[in-house]
């Protein structure tokens, strides 16, 4: 499985989030969260846990199943 962060920018999305709170949120700078949501990089296993905790998801819901 491949972490995507357009599934993580639609979860952001769908719950009215925006990158700025996304980012205190979780203690990281608002270029990390673009750069995520682009695929110019990937979280570690930390922020993907912070994350999961911050939108109240499991770690699956981040990542794309392989074809």
């Amino acid at each position: 499985m491949k972490f995507s962060g357009s599934k993580m920018r639609t979860i952001r999305e769908e719950r009215g989030i925006r990158p700025e709170a996304l980012a205190v949120g979780i203690g990281r700078a608002m270029n990390t969260i673009g750069n995520w949501e682009r695929g110019d990089s990937t979280p570690n296993a930390d922020d993907l846990a912070a994350l999961a905790e911050f939108f109240k998801v499991t770690l699956d819901a981040f990542y794309e199943r392989a074809a």
